[in-house]
């Protein structure tokens, strides 16, 4: 095997890996803004990841992405929303 075609392997295997690694990371940051309720880390990610796909409408994985940020920001709404609820339905019955 001449030496350019292991060259041409290995430039393009980093790259695949590169490309794996941003996702993974991209994934590792929606979760962590969950769980750590960091509601403007999401915005962040979704308005950037709206932006890729826009730019690219063919890029499959930053749609999910998108979609999953989205899904998390949804969650962290309605469980803050409930929170407060919870909180002011106690705060009631306690007055009453």
């Amino acid at each position: 095997m001449p030496m350019r075609d292991i060259l041409l392997t290995a430039i393009l295997l980093t790259a695949v890996a590169a490309q794996a690694q941003e996702g993974g990371d991209t994934q590792a940051r929606i979760d962590y803004a969950y769980q750590t309720e960091d509601s403007n880390s999401l915005i962040n990610l979704i308005q950037n990841l709206k932006t890729r796909v826009d730019g690219d409408s063919g890029d499959i994985a930053s749609r999910y992405h998108l979609a999953h940020a989205q899904y998390r920001f949804a969650q962290l709404a309605r469980e803050r929303h409930l929170r407060g609820a919870e909180s002011a339905y106690s705060d009631r019955s306690a007055v009453t």
